[in-house]
């Protein structure tokens, strides 16, 4: 499959509107349309503990990180809604990060779940 299916698989959840995989050089491998604006910059952010981080200049709180894994809202959603965000690092054969954006009515738990499903296939994919 190519990195691009594994966004389309992640945006086939009714939970999330953009996807995104990229290096842990901050190269983008894919992306939705809602990710075409990230820059190296915000990219490079998501690899640190912040409080805040920006999302195609689009302002993020953190909620919760772990280990692997960020969960963050949105500060002010455009169109009055505040969306979730999961970003996961996969480790192993494909060191990437996976970001997803939920959709407007999506629970930070239903974005971690699309983006899980993905996370544990690549994790537990051997050539």
């Amino acid at each position: 499959m190519s990195w691009q299916g594994y966004i389309d698989n992640m945006m086939a959840s009714e939970h999330v509107d953009g996807a995104m995989i990229c290096g842990l050089d901050s190269s983008v491998w894919a992306c939705s349309e809602y990710f075409k604006g990230m820059t190296k910059e915000e990219i490079d952010q998501l690899k640190q503990d912040n409080m805040s981080y920006l999302i195609c200049g689009k302002k993020f709180l953190k909620l919760k990180r772990d280990v692997d894994q960020i969960q963050m809202k949105e500060v002010v959603g455009l169109d009055g809604v505040k969306r979730n965000v999961t970003v996961d690092k996969v480790t192993g054969q494909y060191n990437c990060l996976l970001v997803a954006v939920g959709s407007k009515d999506a629970s930070g738990g239903n974005v971690a779940t699309a983006v899980g499903k993905i996370k544990d296939y690549l994790t537990n994919l051997h050539v």
